[in-house]
């Protein structure tokens, strides 16, 4: 009997990709022996054999470099078709793929790496979307280090021939390790030291591939600032950018008033996650979203520990998921409607709601009409404007930790900040986003110290302290991101008052 590629319910029908591999193996299993054909294949010839190569490397261990060599042998396409095969396997069936044959893929994926098999690097990143976040569990810890493991042994070949891919990996790991560090388990020390040393070695030796990510990778970097290595990363990079060694680089300034391509934002959301998401966004209608709503989470967010993933989920919806204008006409849930459900269902308070909020707001900080997109930022003034005033406590939340942000995350270079979200408000009423602010400067529900402070930001105005805050949820909850950010001001001479 030929072994199957995944675990797979009796009453499930087997996907047709495993299908045509498995059904390619049985038809050619004998021809897979040595001694090989010298005939040379004709196209559907070639594409058979591909595929009943491919499922004996992932079957048949034990004979996995026989099979590889008669790959090497017959291939004439720069194993375009074969790398394509095993993009599919990776992107539709990696979940429910058996132990055994993920052990096999990676061992592939290493050799496809070693020949430059074209599309070896699209290859790379479908495997780094399949890190689950704040998902502890055996397989997925493997999954990190195996591939930590590949990204270091072909440093030399990456970085000259697909550098792209290590600012991908640096994005992926520098998320992972934030989650990583939070616990403090045996089974994941050498796991932690693993993707330290990897994200050090990009940052130190290789800054110019941080540049490529853009302000994301200050987003990230914050949530690390208590890790020693990092703590010196960030000292650097705010006091001392001459270290980096780049040419043109002169300052943390620069990576805020880069916009980070909305590729990095789906880098952390499995390809099943992104077509649930894409599904509700697209085809759900208002009313009819609390079914969906609850299978989604208990799909994807019933464990406490996953809770760190409405984090990237957030950030997937502002800057990964644009909907077209008919979309947004129609009665479709909106994403606005989404991360609001997403906010309210943080169990824990502390950190992760605290989280979820900076990547709703981040994009606003730094916002240039002329290199931004206003729909990464449209969700978060709807969502604001549209619980006016059945749940005018979420608007005051969002707006007070606007405000703090603006007053406080930044210091030294508050007057960008100041710039960027007061631009924010003003092209979202220009370009008829909402008709006016008045339904925040104006609404009686909303706590009056923070109309007025709105206002003075929209007139460009100093802030004044934040004493005057509303004391609501979110003033409790602010320690998390403060720490890294007090830390900062410390290092520049400032108070470092933590926000707690």
């Amino acid at each position: 009997m030929v072994p199957k590629l995944t675990l797979t319910p009796p009453h499930e029908a087997e996907n047709q990709i495993e299908l045509s591999l498995r059904q390619s193996f049985e038809s050619l299993q004998p021809s897979l022996k040595p001694p090989f054909s010298l005939t040379i294949p004709n196209p559907d010839e070639y594409a058979h054999l591909n595929r009943a190569i491919l499922h004996a490397i992932l079957t048949e261990p034990q004979f996995a470099k026989i099979h590889v060599k008669h790959l090497h042998a017959l291939v004439t396409d720069g194993y375009a078709f074969f790398t394509n095969l095993l993009l599919k396997i990776v992107h539709h069936l990696y979940p429910k793929l058996t132990g055994s044959v993920k052990n096999q893929l990676l061992w592939i994926t290493d050799e496809v790496v070693r020949v430059s098999a074209i599309g070896y690097d699209a290859l790379l990143v479908f495997l780094m979307r399949q890190i689950v976040g704040g998902d502890f569990s055996d397989g997925n810890l493997w999954l990190c280090t195996k591939l930590l493991t590949l990204l270091l042994d072909k440093w030399d070949c990456l970085l000259e021939e697909a550098p792209h891919v290590l600012c991908s990996a640096l994005y992926v790991f520098l998320r992972v390790l934030a989650d990583h560090c939070r616990l403090n388990v045996e089974k994941l020390e050498s796991l932690k030291r693993l993707e330290v040393h990897f994200c050090v070695k990009i940052v130190r030796e290789e800054f110019h591939l941080c540049l490529k990510i853009g302000r994301d990778f200050i987003r990230l970097l914050q949530d690390l600032v208590h890790v020693p290595e990092f703590k010196s990363i960030w000292k650097d990079l705010m006091l001392n950018p001459s270290r980096f060694n780049t040419l043109g680089f002169e300052g943390v300034s620069q990576i805020y008033c880069t916009r980070t391509s909305s590729r990095y934002a789906l880098l952390r959301i499995t390809p099943e996650m992104e077509t649930q998401l894409r599904f509700l966004l697209t085809h759900v209608k208002l009313g009819h979203q609390k079914r969906h709503f609850m299978w989604f989470a208990r799909k994807f967010l019933s464990e406490i520990d996953k809770e760190t993933v409405i984090v990237d989920i957030v950030r997937f919806i502002c800057c990964a998921h644009h909907p077209p204008n008919e979309i947004i006409q129609s009665d479709v849930v909106p994403r606005w409607a989404v991360i609001g459900w997403l906010l309210t269902s943080c169990r824990r308070k502390n950190y992760v709601e605290a989280n979820v909020k900076l990547a709703l707001f981040y994009d606003w900080l730094f916002f240039d009409e002329r290199v931004d997109n206003i729909m990464n930022i449209e969700p978060a003034i709807l969502l604001m404007v549209h619980s006016v005033p059945k749940y005018v406590d979420m608007t005051n939340t969002l707006l007070e930790f606007l405000l703090l942000l603006v007053d406080n995350y930044d210091m030294e270079r508050k007057d960008i900040i100041v710039k960027g979200v007061s631009s924010a408000f003003r092209l979202l009423v220009s370009k008829g986003v909402i008709h006016s602010l008045d339904v925040l400067t104006s609404c009686p529900a909303l706590s009056p110290p923070l109309k007025e402070r709105l206002s003075r930001l929209l007139s460009c105005g100093k802030l004044g302290s934040s004493k005057g805050f509303m004391p609501g949820e979110y003033i409790a909850s602010s320690a998390h991101i403060s720490r890294p950010l007090s830390y900062k001001f410390n290092l520049l001479g400032q108070p470092g008052k933590q926000m707690v």
